[in-house]
């Protein structure tokens, strides 16, 4: 029995097929799919790194709620591998790669029977002629069918880029506090911790110190890595967005680098992640740099 047909969780690897060219469109009973050629991830949008390019997507969207139900991608990455990749209800997934696939109509045909057995309906292709249905609101100012395309694909997805950046921050705070060595969970837990009162700031040094003389793997050790990841936790969800991707940023150079954090290069690491966001399309509040605590406040 086929599944009931729900969202698509939120990836910043998801096509952004506001940034292709969409090159034919098709219809069913209750789907409406576009052929988008040379679309990116949403990731290139807010300025984050992303491995991946996508020279065909295959999007399908429903027609009651205009919400994208299935993309169907020639996956192209970075280091060199290929797939047609997929991503529906149930998240990303990995259906292999046949050189025929680079040839428009073979992908087509492929991503057809892909949508079919997901969702059971043939999807016709519209001639260049045909008008793709209108939106049903007579109040909605008349945009081009791309636009508004664009629309219920970022009114669908990109409405949870701030909550999906935010758990990206808390699992790679999560995973650098739990194996970085403690001098690096220390340097960076101060990046995040200042402005904490006096007694609290002399009660995490302290319980620095002692995890240090401890040992990796002490009840010590494993209390002060506990005691950082749940401050990252609290600062994921209640600081301002644009310091969590700057945080973000850090931690995510600290895991792709390997480096050992120390009060000499803490600072180096933080201008590039500020960097970046001043490259990137996310919105900013004004920022406050403050060098000698190492941090940005909003």
């Amino acid at each position: 029995m086929r599944e009931p047909v729900g969202d698509i969780p939120f990836s910043c690897d998801l096509p952004d097929v506001t940034c292709g060219h969409t090159a034919k469109q098709f219809q069913s009973a209750s789907y409406l799919a576009f052929f988008v050629l040379s679309a990116k991830p949403i990731a290139d949008k807010v300025g984050l790194p992303s491995l991946f390019t996508y020279p065909y997507t295959f999007l399908v969207v429903d027609r009651s709620s205009k919400r994208p139900i299935l993309f169907v991608t020639a996956e192209f990455s970075r280091l060199g591998t290929k797939c047609l990749g997929v991503f529906d209800q149930r998240g990303h997934s990995n259906l292999g790669w046949d050189d025929g696939l680079y040839r428009e109509d073979a992908f087509i045909a492929r991503a057809k029977v892909v949508a079919k057995d997901k969702l059971g309906e043939n999807l016709a292709e519209l001639s260049p002629k045909a008008t793709p249905p209108k939106p049903q609101s007579s109040s909605v100012a008349p945009t081009s069918w791309k636009q508004r395309l664009g629309n219920a694909v970022l009114g669908a997805l990109g409405g949870r880029l701030e909550s999906s950046l935010r758990r990206e921050f808390q699992q790679a705070a999560k995973l650098v506090f739990e194996t970085a060595p403690i001098e690096t969970v220390r340097t960076l837990f101060g990046l995040i911790g200042r402005g904490k009162d006096y007694d609290e700031e002399a009660r995490a040094n302290h319980a620095f110190e002692t995890a240090k003389a401890k040992g990796p793997g002490s009840p010590e050790d494993r209390y002060t890595r506990t005691m950082a990841s749940g401050y990252a936790d609290d600062v994921a969800k209640n600081a301002p967005i644009e310091s969590v991707v700057v945080l973000l940023d850090v931690f995510e150079m600290v895991i792709d680098r390997n480096i050992k954090v120390n009060s000499d290069n803490v600072e180096p690491l933080l201008d590039e992640a500020i960097e970046n966001l001043e490259r990137s399309t996310l919105p900013r509040h004004q920022y406050v740099r403050d060098k000698s605590a190492g941090r940005v406040t909003d």
